[in-house]
């Protein structure tokens, strides 16, 4: 399959409409001055047929709003350094699977590790990548795809 930005940006405007009821518009990453910085960045790893990482980072806000629609409670009684990045991790399992399964993992096995939060995103250019407006805060999702190993 021809995975590339458009690709990716899809399947996360999808997976956010349909499980966590946010609507997100794509951006260009040359003109993100009106969007807040990433606030935290999580990974997931995988590996099997397709093998790679997924890596999100978000703004305080989204996080906010994010954890918020999670457990129906208003943002401002969200903590955003718990609930908050509980929430990040979450989206980064949710957009993990779903890069997994649009790569052919729904006819070949791959492993899913745990999703972490990171210090920093890696300094390697992704495969693919998309940055979202949600409602004025930022999403950005990048793609890093590894050479697959070989069977012994």
């Amino acid at each position: 399959m021809s995975f590339d930005n458009k690709s990716l940006q899809g399947l996360i405007m999808g997976a956010l409409e349909r499980i966590a009821f946010l609507v997100v518009e794509p951006t260009d990453p040359n003109v993100t001055n009106d969007l807040p910085p990433a606030y935290a960045s999580a990974k997931i790893e995988f590996e099997g047929f397709a093998t790679g990482m997924v890596v999100v980072s978000a703004s305080k806000g989204f996080l906010l709003e994010m954890a918020s629609g999670i457990l129906g409670v208003e943002p401002e009684d969200i903590d955003v350094d718990v609930e908050g990045l509980d929430a990040l991790r979450e989206i980064t399992n949710m957009f993990g699977g779903e890069v997994v399964r649009a790569l052919g993992g729904d006819d070949n096995p791959s492993k899913l590790n745990l999703p972490e939060v990171i210090d920093s995103a890696p300094s390697t250019w992704p495969t693919a990548s998309c940055l979202m407006d949600a409602m004025g805060e930022l999403l950005y999702v990048s793609w890093y795809s590894k050479a697959a190993k070989k069977a012994a």
